[in-house]
This record gives structure tokens, sequence and C-alpha cells, in this order.
């Protein structure tokens, strides 16, 4: 176990104690433990029975509370200064020098451990000076403050810091010779400190730090940006930013994450970049780690101050698997994402000194503007760091990360797997299109839907999720859910719950029906972390485009429908006759949209998705997601987060290209997009055009993205069609439009389109 600043407590003097606080709960000590033990069920269990009777539950605690300091460093780490803290209050130790506050719950200690040195230490490098506080007691830290202090004090605070690391460094070299036997006080070697100590000393102290881009290369002057929208009232405006290392070896004892929230420099040109937070409510920021054991929580709460220009967190991480670990960092407000920052850090076998601090800053984050939160937020996290690739499954509801389950282990290849899958749902979409009069091939469908998708909970969902959901199944029944997830092809809205094992259950609706179902991406399509999904969605400027010169009589129909519906609503209509590729990319490079709704056929190529995944325009050209790239079409996707449906079979398909996610999702969600929505499959032209109709017919009402989205597949499974659940949405599941409304707005909805048979002769699909 790490170096820690004060000695362990005695687990049955701490279970004492909050026997005393078990009336009134309200001391960090209590919060910290109680917020431990509500991790596990049965730790949680415990935790109740001591609150309802603390006395005779005082030993069963204390046992518990020794195990979880010996297993977990970080954790011992807290409670000792908690411990000392709760000691200083109650006059049982001798007060400090320089006496520290008592912390709030979940914050870290040791920095106000520190507290007289920390203007001086702030000097430092942060991966220094965290390495130093979390291993040298703070009577070390003072007398070398106070020394430099009393001795350099005509010295700049620069000047200062860098005399301040030269005995620091010195300390450190003597603390690693032999023990003579006549040195009372305990010492402290850390090689890695001492060579980061090193390195430090040896930079030309005038020269400026360059945060360097994930390659490693200064990143470039930015270009002019146009000017970004007010902040929002009554929001504070921040930076988010990671630092790490970019390696570290096994049996490295202690690797900190710093995880900084920011104040913006106004003359900074990324300051357009920051997110609005509300600053009423707490940051939940939540790192996942694989390859590395979490010494301390996983999750952390932030209450924002409005005066602080820097907060800080520290994640503590020891190296457990050797490879390249992608780090990622979720930031929360409320229960919606606001974000992620993901960094890769590689961990090696043999020790290296060529160590460098990374420092990843979040650039895309949603804003905060204070939504209906979803429900429940379900992260599934696409891990290759073991020999087989797996699947880590995180559930998130009501500020509370689930425990841990066992991760789903990938044996077979992804892709193949549910290629096949696609290839199967397509089939019944051609067979109900050839047979759609008929009651048995409506039942068949049916049936076969239903067989896929519980054979994806049965494949896909640990046993333990499975076993929450089937405790509580009446209760997530209707709810808002949100999925998010860097895993490119499971068909997470056909996921069909069941039970057996004694419990012979199964739901009548799969998931996207049983709960108002939306998806979103971990990261973007170069592997950074992504912004996350606004809950404000603008259309002003509502865009059509669908080739003149296609065989599927809807599309013409879908388009004077949508037309008439946004007119009636009183919003604008931006780029008519947009059907060859030219026009698109035109309106495109102009941003003169904030709505974009493209009608024609689809295919998807898993082997190349960003380059031949295309959609067919007028004159047999073909737009693909490699055709949006460039400064003025990125930079309004970026800046505007207009919103995006392309109602073509297998656009909402995603794949691994080269070195990373492809596909129109992570083109268009990766660079900044608001709404997206896509068939997973192929779809027939008649359904296709009445889902639209009754998806836009329901968002001008009022619903919100994800009512919306039930109600127009309700609509479509009323036909047997397996259409209705062909569509995947990447929204926040409580979006709703924002717009200027004009005369007759929500009244005069459009009728829906005689169903009569408008197919193709090959079956009528926007898939040809």
């Amino acid at each position: 176990m790490p170096s820690m600043p004060f000695p362990l407590p005695d687990p049955g003097a701490v279970a004492q104690e909050l026997a005393l606080l078990a009336r009134t709960g309200d001391h960090p000590l209590f919060a910290a433990v109680g917020d431990r033990c509500g991790r596990e069920p049965a730790s949680r269990s415990l935790w109740h029975r001591f609150i309802a009777q603390p006395g005779s539950q005082m030993a069963a605690l204390a046992t518990w509370l020794q195990a979880e300091l010996d297993r977990h460093p970080g954790f011992a780490r807290d409670m000792a200064s908690l411990w000392h803290q709760w000691q200083l209050k109650q006059g049982r130790l001798p007060s400090p020098a320089h006496p520290t506050p008592a912390l709030p719950a979940g914050t870290r200690s040791r920095d106000r451990d520190h507290g007289s040195a920390m203007p001086l230490l702030h000097a430092l490098p942060t991966g220094i000076r965290n390495l130093w506080t979390v291993g040298v007691g703070p009577e070390i830290t003072d007398s070398l403050v106070a020394f430099v202090t009393r001795e350099h004090r005509e010295q700049e605070l620069p000047a200062r810091g860098r005399i301040l690391a030269e005995h620091m460094a010195h300390y450190l070299r003597l603390s690693g010779q032999p023990d003579s036997g006549d040195d009372q006080n305990p010492r402290y070697h850390d090689r890695l400190l001492l060579d980061l100590l090193e390195e430090h000393l040896a930079l030309d102290t005038e020269a400026p730090r360059v945060r360097s881009t994930r390659n490693g290369t200064p990143p470039p002057v930015p270009e002019p940006a146009p000017a970004a929208k007010q902040p929002r009232k009554n929001t504070l405006t921040r930076h988010a930013e990671l630092e790490c290392p970019d390696r570290v070896w096994i049996g490295t004892p202690l690797v900190p994450i710093m995880v900084r929230l920011l104040a913006p420099d106004p003359d900074d040109p990324a300051a357009r970049l920051a997110m609005e937070l509300q600053p009423d409510l707490p940051i939940h920021i939540w790192l996942t780690a694989p390859g590395f054991d979490v010494l301390g929580s996983q999750l952390y709460t932030l209450w924002l101050e409005p005066d602080a220009p820097r907060q800080e967190i520290t994640f503590e991480l020891q190296p457990r698997t050797a490879g390249a670990a992608h780090l990622m960092v979720q930031f929360l407000q409320e229960g919606t994402p606001l974000g992620s920052i993901m960094a890769r850090i590689e961990i090696e076998e043999q020790v290296t000194t060529t160590v460098k601090n990374r420092f990843v800053r979040a650039d895309h984050l949603a804003v905060g503007d204070k939504p209906e939160s979803p429900d429940l937020t379900l992260f599934v996290h696409y891990d290759t760091m073991q020999a087989q690739p797996r699947l880590l499954f995180n559930l998130y509801r009501d500020g509370q990360l689930s425990e841990s389950w066992p991760p789903a282990v990938l044996h077979a290849d992804t892709r193949s797997y549910h290629a096949e899958i696609y290839q199967r749902l397509s089939d019944l979409t051609d067979v109900f299109d050839l047979q759609r009069d008929s009651p048995d091939t409506m039942e068949a469908v049916d049936r076969q839907l239903r067989s896929l998708g519980q054979s994806l909970w049965n494949d896909l969902i640990p046993d333990g999720l499975q076993q929450l959901y089937a405790l509580e199944r009446a209760e997530w029944h209707g709810r808002s859910l949100l999925v998010v997830t860097d895993e490119p092809h499971i068909p997470w809205e056909l996921m069909w719950p069941y039970g057996y094992q004694g419990e012979s259950w199964e739901d009548e609706q799969p998931w996207c029906m049983s709960m108002r179902m939306t998806r979103w991406l971990h990261q973007d399509g170069e592997g950074a972390g992504l912004h996350g999904p606004p809950s404000q969605l603008e259309i002003e400027r509502f865009a059509f485009a669908g080739p003149s010169d296609m065989s599927l009589a809807a599309i013409e129909t879908e388009g004077q429908q949508l037309r008439t519906l946004m007119q009636t609503a009183g919003i604008a209509e931006a780029g008519p006759d947009l059907g060859s590729l030219a026009r698109i990319q035109a309106l495109l490079e102009s941003g003169d949209y904030d709505w974009l709704h493209l009608a024609s056929h689809g295919e998807f190529s898993a082997e190349r998705p960003d380059t031949e995944s295309a959609i067919l325009l007028e004159g047999g050209e073909a737009l693909a997601p490699d055709a949006l790239i460039g400064p003025q079409v990125q930079g309004h996707i970026f800046r505007q987060r207009p919103s995006f449906v392309l109602n073509a079979c297998h656009a909402g398909r995603q794949g691994w290209a080269l070195t990373q996610l492809g596909g129109w999702v992570n083109r268009l969600v990766g660079s900044g997009a608001g709404l997206f929505v896509g068939p997973l499959w192929t779809v027939t032209d008649s359904s296709a055009q009445l889902f639209a109709v009754q998806f836009y017919e329901r968002l001008l009402a009022g619903n919100t993205v994800s009512e919306a989205l039930h109600a127009a597949r309700r609509k479509i499974r009323e036909l047997g069609d397996p259409t209705w659940l062909a569509y995947s949405a990447y929204a926040h599941p409580n979006a709703r439009l924002t717009r200027t409304a004009g005369p007759g707005s929500g009244q005069g909805q459009a009728p829906f389109m005689d169903e009569t048979d408008r197919s193709l002769p090959n079956g009528g699909n926007l898939g040809a």
C-alpha cells in the first residue's frame, strides 16, 4: 500500500463514532462510509441494518470496513484523512500549525492536508504535486515550503517553485540511500517522482508549456472561428481537461489521473468551445479504465464553485494488464451525459523513463440547459484490452452507478455475427412486402423478430443486469432509456427481455417499445471524447432532399407531406429541389439549415463504411459519409448542432473503418449533430414514408424525440411490417423541438398517405 500522510484508523473506533452519528448522518465521515457501502447489494443491506440498529451492527460494520481498507488503498487514504479531521474536530489531537477545514462529502483530501503549502506547490506541474502530496506527509512539505519562503522571499513565485523542486528532489535522493538506523523520521522514496522532478528541473522555466495533441505534436494555430452563441442565463462556462501520463509500467504503485474544470480565458480562441453548466446541480465525473485497478472511487460528485477558476479531482489507478489502455471520463449533470474525454495510456511490461504528461481537453460538451434527464442511462464500453473483446456494462440512475457486472466476452467475429442478423431482418422485410396480405406472414414475422431479440438478450446482457431487470421490470416500463455505447454493430432497439430458470416470463415488446429509448455515442470517429446530446433541437429551417428520378413512389409524397407540415408550423423551407449531389453539398457548406431530411435508396459497406456506404441521388450519383468533411460543412454542424433524418435503408448502421468507427452516425454525431435517425436494415417504401410523417407530426405537437419515435413505431407495427423496429435514433430521449411558432402552429396536420402498394418490382424497398 502506498505511503499515507495519516495513519489508518481502527475500524472498531470508526464504527463506534458512526453509531453516534447515525441519528444525524451529517458528517463527511458518515457520508463516505455510507457511499462505499451503497455500491454492492450485500454491503448496502448491512448499511441499512446499521442505520436502523447501530449498536447491534457495529461489529459487522467494523469487519466490513477492515476488509475494504485492506483491499482499496485509495479508500484507505481517504478514510485516514477524514478520520484525522474528525479527531481534530473532537479535540483528540493537537491542533496543527496550519489548521485545515473539514472536507465536504465526496471530495479528495490531499490538497487540504497540505493546505499551507498549496500556493507554492501549485507552481509545480500537477503530476509532481499530486504524487508528492500522496506519499509525503504534510510536516515535511510544510518545513520545505517554510524554508524556501523564508530564505527566498525576494524571488518571484516561479523561481521559488523551482527552488522548492530542487529541495524535493534532494530529499528523495537522500531517502533512496541506505538507512543508517539513526533516522527516527519515516522516509519516502519514489523513483518515478524523482525522475519527474529531474525532468522538470532540466526544462527552461521560461519556456511556455505546450499542450500537445493526441499524436504528440503541437496543435496548429486555429483559424478565426465564427462568433458563438451567447451563453444562456444562469449558467457557468467551463472547460474540462484531463491530465495523465502517456505511458506507465506494470508494477507502478500509483498512477494519478487529474480531471479539471477550468474557467475559460475570454481571449482564448477556444473559449467558444467551453460548456455551459447549471451551477445549482452537481457534476458527476465517472472514470472507465480497462487495464487498470481503480484504487479509490470511480465516480465523484463535484459541486461547482462560481468564483473558483479551477476545480480538480484525482483518480488513482494501478496498472494490471499490458497493452494500449483507453481511459474514458464521462461528465453527467442530473443524469444527462454532457460528454466525455478519451485518453490513451500505454501500459508496458518494463520500466521506461520517457514518461510525458498528456493533456486532453474536452471541447465537445453539451450545453447545460436543464433538460428532463433520462430515467436510465446504460453505458456499454467495447473493451479490447483482453485477448477477446468484451462489453462492459454500467447502469446510471438517480446519480449513482450500478455495481460492476461480469463483462460479456465476445468470442465470435461481431461484424459477421450482426451482418447475418441484419440480413435476416432484411429478408423478413422482403417476405412481408411480398406477402403482406397474409395473416400467417404477419405472425411468422413477429415470431422471428421476437426470437432474434431474445437471442440478443441471452447472449449479450450480463446475468446481473438481467436479474436486476427481472426484479424491476414493472418500474422500468415506460421510462426513458439512453444507451451510450462505442460498439458499432448491436441493434439495441431489438433487445427483447425474458426470464428462465424458474422465472418463466417474457416481455410483450422489445426495449424500444417497453421504454422510451434512444442512443448516443461515447466517442467520435477519431476516437476522441464526444459531446452529449442536446435537449433542445432547433427546427427553424427545414430541408427535404429526395431524388426526383427514383422509382420509389412514396418519396415524392413524403416530401410533399413534410413540407406541408413545416409550412403549417411556420417553419421555413431551406434549399428547395435538393435532389442532386451538387445542391446537397452546397446546402451543407452554406450552413443555411437546421434540419436535413433525406429519403432515397441506401446501401452499407461493412468493409468501407465511410467511402462505400452510400445514399443514391439524382442521375445515379452517390452521397457517402466521407463527403461530409471540410471546415464549412463540419464547422456548421459543430456550432449549430443540426438534426439529420436519413430515411434510406441501412443508413443507421456502423462499422469499423481502418482505425476507427465509420458510417453516417459517426460522421454526423461525431461532427456535432444533435440528432440522427436512420434505419438499420431494409425498410419498405410505404412504411418509411408513414414513419416519417408520424414522427414529425408528434414532434411538432410537442412530444419528445423518444415519444415521437414510439408513436411512429406503433403506427407501423399495426401493419405487421418489420420496418417498425428498423429505425435507430441518436438523440437525448427527452429532447424537444425549439422553433419560432408560425400561424397555425400545431394545427392542420397532414393526413397519412393511402396505404396501397407503392412497391417496386423488387419488393419496394428503399435499399435496392
